[in-house]
């Protein structure tokens, strides 16, 4: 698993706490082993590379932040192109720039997207199944990991689950009206992701 670190001037990010709670936690028969990914379109997916070669993963669960979004957003699609104005912590902008020259258009999440909504939904945790996870990290480091698992014939399931601001984060922003969802339920809602894996 894997969440992002602080970005866009956030003084926190709940993919990183809920990655860092959930690091060496059993699920059936597999522990989960958990790292943090700089915001940095240089370094994340070198850092993503590494992380796959080393652990050869049965499943990559990326974590990442949409600030404004309700609920969980399990990501169906994951396109080759970074296209933001917002800088990522090193600085970097991008424009109509292809993440991989010679990949293919788009992957799809080989995640179990609909059982993990209908577990959701029977958790009654708020959840949906989006068709885009931005074009900013959070898609590039999607796109990475099921590149990875394309062309190194890897037997490992890849996807992005987006998380919603907490309750604190909303308020540290001066948007306290946002939508929010506390950190034990978003920590519940990837735990029952988790769980879906082993079935």
């Amino acid at each position: 698993m894997t969440g992002f670190e602080p970005f866009g001037g956030y003084i926190q990010n709940p993919s990183e706490q809920i990655a860092r709670q959930l690091d060496g936690s059993e699920v059936g028969d597999y522990v989960v082993k958990s790292f943090v990914l700089p915001v940095d379109t240089d370094i994340a997916p070198l850092r993503l590379a590494q992380i796959v070669q080393e652990y050869r993963p049965a499943a990559l669960v990326l974590l990442g932040l949409a600030f404004g979004r309700e609920g969980i957003s399990l990501e169906r699609i994951a396109v080759n192109l970074k296209d933001w104005q917002i800088q990522d912590n090193a600085g970097n902008l991008k424009t109509d720039e292809p993440i991989d020259v010679r990949g293919p258009t788009a992957y799809l999440a080989t995640l179990p997207i609909r059982q993990i909504k209908a577990a959701l939904d029977a958790a009654q945790i708020p959840a949906h199944i989006s068709n885009t996870a931005g074009l900013y990290l959070c898609n590039q480091v999607m796109y990475g990991g099921l590149h990875l698992a394309a062309t190194q014939t890897l037997e490992m399931r890849c996807g992005f689950i987006h998380l919603p601001a907490t309750p604190e984060l909303t308020q540290t922003t001066g948007k306290p009206d946002a939508p929010a969802l506390s950190l034990e339920i978003q920590k519940r809602a990837v735990q029952i992701a988790l769980g879906t894996l082993t079935l």
